[in-house]
């Protein structure tokens, strides 16, 4: 376990923030719609607050870790605005601690700051193993939360009601982001790998609750691509999305052993889609809808489909797109 303190050792290097200290809460008060600050510990302790206060709810700051410390979230962090933190050597939520932002981006890759700073898509580059474990809250306010790295686990809690949770395993990341709308990212899916196949990307034991969820992995380089334990929840948002869940592993494993429920805002059924080299239907799984008219739609091809042993209750017993693709 590593000694977790407040942020330290800050230096801007693109936009203007003016950092300060009173007692345990460390304020970071950005005054251009995008910044950049580099730090060399990024942590926060079970009594510590750390606030960004922003222009705007889409006015983002990219947070990047320059040492050899992994990032441990213990306290409260709070942001009006986009936050996005970036470090290498692995990022740890702790139980206790709660994340509360318009969006929230955590990753163990590398970008550019300077495409950052730009608006740019960004490429980003994981050259370690190191992972993202999540076991506290992580809200957003009409945003979204996307966690990437080479592993990453929820054991915690992740909500963002109008927007979409995304969990992210693989090598190389692209991400894009129109002006004041949702970011989208992209995995590399180069087969190209050295050894063999080793560990799990994604694993999600926790809970989701989210307009869209995605848990996405490169299937190419993992024993276990994805592995869905927990509870998933898909609920749509009138302005933006109906409620999707997607488990997507080309060319890998999928184990889906958990509860995951997609419906649209209005209440219609929504839709789910697990595609994978194989999908594995666990004992104890259970996949959901509300039907409102039409039928149910199940199809699979290319991939192996292993166990269909689970349950639909009566009152979900049908979803409007439920697809197994492989």
């Amino acid at each position: 376990m590593y000694f977790a303190r407040k942020p330290r050792g800050w230096g801007s290097v693109g936009g203007q923030a003016a950092i300060s200290q009173s007692g345990t809460t460390l304020q970071v008060l950005q005054s251009s719609d995008r910044a950049v600050i580099n730090w060399r510990d990024f942590s926060i302790q079970p009594n510590e607050t750390t606030r960004f206060i922003q222009p705007s709810t889409s006015s983002a700051v990219l947070n990047r870790v320059t040492s050899s410390s992994p990032s441990q979230l213990l306290g409260t962090l709070q942001a009006n605005g986009q936050v996005y933190l970036m470090n290498q050597n692995g990022i740890f939520v702790g139980q206790g601690a709660v994340i509360n932002a318009s969006s929230f981006l955590a990753t163990t890759a590398e970008a550019n700051p300077s495409s950052f700073m730009r608006g740019e898509a960004l490429s980003m580059v994981a050259a370690s193993d190191a992972g993202i474990r999540n076991e506290g809250t992580i809200r957003t306010d009409g945003g979204s939360i996307h966690l990437l790295s080479k592993h990453v686990e929820n054991l915690g809690k992740l909500e963002a009601p109008e927007g979409t949770v995304g969990l992210y395993a693989g090598n190389r990341f692209y991400l894009e982001q129109d002006t004041g709308g949702p970011i989208r990212v992209r995995i590399d899916m180069d087969s190209s790998t050295s050894g063999s196949r080793a560990g799990v990307g994604v694993d999600q034991q926790g809970i989701i609750r989210a307009a869209r969820v995605n848990l996405e992995a490169n299937g190419n380089i993992y024993a276990l691509a994805i592995q869905q334990s927990g509870l998933v929840e898909a609920t749509g948002f009138i302005t933006r999305q109906d409620g999707t869940v997607v488990l997507s592993a080309p060319g890998g494993k999928i184990l889906q052993s958990g509860t995951m429920l997609a419906k649209n805002s209005d209440g219609s059924g929504g839709q789910m889609e697990l595609r994978g080299a194989e999908v594995e239907l666990d004992l104890g799984w259970r996949l959901s809808g509300e039907k409102r008219g039409g039928e149910e739609r199940s199809s699979h091809s290319h991939g192996e489909r292993r166990g269909n042993r689970g349950r639909c209750d009566d009152q979900w017993r049908w979803w409007e797109n439920y697809s197994l693709v492989g």
